[in-house]
């Protein structure tokens, strides 16, 4: 029998794989949350808070006892007496309560108080963030086509890198960050899924709301930015043939423009879809965001920080070495040793991530992958974070209105969020699939 002449090819790369295919049908809705997944990171999270979890202490360090904790007692007592707290006569003669935006009146996740006992409420609140933060850092990184080892690896390593730790007693921080890996996650969707693009620019706008809502406004732009810059990335690298910028003379009549027109940039539902997404979350936003705006003119904020005051709580050089060494300055529970900031006592990220990333990173720069733009991205929070040790602070001070931004070591929050994109997408050789999600499958289901 002759063969035949025009064989089927092989099917090879992301349309061979289920995993990707259940990507592309599913682009234009949320991410769904699977039973192994979840299952492991509620091990994760059991055995780590398991002295919390599982008895009646709560979480009390820092600004929680003092702050945090009073108030949700505060709204709790409110909200059971049928009002709405938009105003706390408990702080000097009284003082707008719904428009201080760290307060979560109407933060979606603010619910649980109502449901459940204060004390437990409270625990839940926090924990519920670092499994959202898994489960998006996961669902983002197989978007990204991370194979299931390394996408539970960097989930992890995001889910309990020491910054994010560090955060629990900075509620509004927490409750902020984690949900910038599902911002991207849509970002990259609305760029890449043509057909589903305002259904997208729909989810985009309601996460990038419900980030507003947690309660931290820097991290809202930090993430918006970000973004903004991943939209251009995949504007300018992937949809412009590089070759469309040389002119060939033979081939361009004399005064014809050769900048190339692709689908994108003649596309003008893309800038309608974004404007979408803007109005979605001003809806999402707007019983916070008007009342927060009106607030805002008051602040000291306005008429800007001192450098002295903005620098604050730069992240010295040399704590770096947290990135390997967890509490290395930390002689004593709460007592360190050394010239360090302590917003963020601890910036560890593992000893096993630090040796992947050699791998990864090679990778990435070598082929100029997607893992590029994050390494950049990394660099410029990671020197951002430095404050006043970083010699060119002072013109973002001066001239990007830096100077009503306090602590600088918050820009290394991006930082955390970008590290795990440079450990590389397949780490078979360490974590095979059939020893993740393979094997939790038949545990969890």
């Amino acid at each position: 029998m002759e063969p035949s002449k025009n064989p089927i090819p092989e099917t090879k790369g992301r349309e061979s794989d289920p995993e990707n295919q259940e990507s592309e049908v599913s682009s234009g809705s949320a991410p769904r949350i699977r039973i192994p997944e979840l299952g492991i990171f509620v091990l994760f999270l059991a055995f780590i808070f398991g002295r919390v979890l599982f008895s009646d202490q709560i979480f009390a360090l820092r600004d929680i006892a003092v702050f945090v904790f009073p108030l949700k007692h505060f709204v709790l007592e409110q909200m059971q007496e049928g009002i709405l707290p938009l105003w706390n006569p408990y702080v000097g003669c009284g003082t707008p309560f719904q428009a201080e935006i760290q307060s979560h009146v109407l933060y979606p996740l603010s619910l649980i108080f109502l449901l459940f006992p204060l004390r437990l409420a409270f625990n839940l609140f926090i924990l519920i963030h670092f499994l959202l933060a898994g489960l998006f850092m996961y669902r983002m990184m197989k978007e990204f086509q991370y194979n299931n080892g390394s996408a539970l690896l960097s989930a992890l390593t995001f889910m309990f890198s020491g910054y994010l730790v560090s955060l629990i007693d900075l509620t509004n921080n927490l409750a902020s960050l984690i949900w910038m890996p599902l911002i991207l996650l849509f970002t990259r969707r609305f760029m890449t899924h043509e057909k589903a693009r305002t259904k997208n620019a729909i989810w985009l706008g309601i996460s990038l709301g419900i980030q507003f809502l947690g309660g931290e406004p820097q991290y809202v732009l930090i993430t918006l930015g970000v973004s903004l810059a991943w939209i251009c990335y995949e504007i300018i690298f992937k949809n412009i043939p590089l070759k469309k910028f040389t002119r060939n003379p033979k081939e361009t009549a004399p005064g014809v423009s050769t900048w190339p027109r692709t689908s994108v940039l003649k596309d003008w539902r893309l800038l309608g879809n974004m404007g979408i997404a803007g109005l979605v979350f001003m809806g999402v936003t707007a019983f916070q965001l008007l009342p927060f705006l009106e607030y805002i003119r008051y602040s000291t904020r306005v008429q800007g920080f001192s450098y002295t005051v903005a620098t604050k709580w730069s992240l010295p050089p040399w704590q770096l070495l947290q990135l390997i060494l967890p509490r290395f300055f930390e002689f004593h529970y709460g007592y360190f040793w050394g010239y360090i900031q302590t917003w963020v006592p601890d910036i560890y990220m593992g000893i096993v991530p630090i040796f992947l990333i050699y791998y990864g990173l090679r990778f990435s720069l070598k082929e100029k992958t997607v893992g590029t733009f994050f390494a950049t991205s990394l660099t410029i929070f990671v020197l951002l974070s430095l404050g006043s040790y970083f010699p060119a602070y002072p013109l973002f001070y001066h001239y990007l209105k830096f100077d009503t931004i306090r602590y600088p070591v918050r820009f290394f929050a991006p930082a955390v969020f970008f590290y795990p994109f440079l450990l590389g997408k397949d780490f078979g050789f360490f974590f095979p699939d059939s020893l993740c999600l393979k094997k939790a499958t038949r545990v969890f289901s």
